[in-house]
């Protein structure tokens, strides 16, 4: 929208500076008034000041991308010197410029796993699998982390069959379903309108209109299980968590959470998180021995 307006404004403003052909404003000077060229240096100026500021906002954040690219290398940089502490807070500052990426996540895993924090580390492994599910090294260091935590695979609550389509698209993320879906969507609609015109093939389109929703259908349990998991599940940090009846300290126990299991979080307070753990049983916990996949504040 604001490309829209900024063509409209140079557009209003330069045309109308030569309205006449150029014997006309030859012609024509000795009448001109010095209002007509105060008006024309003032839409000179505007565009000037336009122009200026579109190419010192590129500028800008190029500058900015340059600077993060920096951080992201010294981080790396202070990863390898076995400086684990400052690497986690350049890392950090990449993710408060609100950055995201699988390997920024990747890498800050690693650093928390190397600290012996595998809580932070399985927390930060699951936030990069959400960006980058199909990446080999990802899976082998939190399969290995999970392994210490005497923990299976981390999933969430569903059924065999839905948790057997999470499994069939692993390798799919977020954006790479909703692309596949929209284009799914498209078929669908594409369909239709040839039916409306070739009668003919009205019992092939059926067949392929039926197969397609059908496919639509499965692959959006998936994705929704993905949004799920991207936006209200937990990952327990401390190094165990006790899951309550009600969320007060004097409510019986239920059960108890070890460090790095997943959670899908289904309400919350300002202190107490009422989750689901992988076999379905409910209970309350302390928001702050809890990291939200989602990156937000307990």
């Amino acid at each position: 929208m604001k490309r829209v307006l900024i063509a409209q404004s140079l557009w209003t403003n330069i045309f109308p500076l030569f309205p006449l052909p150029l014997w006309e404003r030859l012609g024509e000077r000795k009448n001109c008034e010095f209002p007509l060229v105060t008006d024309r240096l003032q839409r000179l100026l505007f565009c000037f000041v336009i122009i200026s500021g579109i190419f010192f906002s590129a500028d800008s954040a190029f500058c900015a991308e340059n600077n993060v690219n920096q951080i992201f290398k010294s981080a790396n940089s202070l990863y390898q010197e076995a400086k684990y502490d400052q690497a986690i807070l350049e890392y950090e500052k990449v993710l408060n410029r609100g950055l995201h990426s699988g390997n920024l996540y990747y890498n800050l895993a690693n650093c928390y796993f190397k600290k012996g924090e595998l809580g932070k580390a399985a927390l930060n492994y699951q936030r990069a699998k959400t960006l980058i599910p199909a990446d080999s090294d990802l899976k082998a260091n939190y399969d290995y982390a999970l392994s210490l935590l005497n923990l299976g695979s981390n999933e969430l609550y569903g059924k065999r069959w839905v948790r057997f389509l999470d499994r069939l698209f692993f390798a799919w993320n977020i954006n790479s379903l909703a692309i596949f879906l929209s284009l799914l969507w498209l078929v669908v609609f594409l369909t239709l309108i040839l039916g409306l015109f070739f009668e003919k093939a009205k019992p092939a389109l059926k067949i392929i209109l039926s197969l397609t929703v059908v496919l639509f259908l499965l692959i959006l349990i998936p994705f929704n299980r993905k949004i799920t998991c991207l936006n209200d599940s937990a990952v327990v940090i401390s190094r165990e968590a006790q899951s309550r009846f009600e969320p007060l300290e004097s409510a019986t126990t239920y059960f108890t959470l070890g460090r790095g299991s997943l959670v899908e979080v289904i309400e919350t307070t300002p202190s107490w998180a009422k989750i689901r753990r992988q076999d379905g049983k409910i209970g309350w916990v302390r928001q702050s021995s809890l990291g939200f996949i989602s990156g937000k504040e307990s």
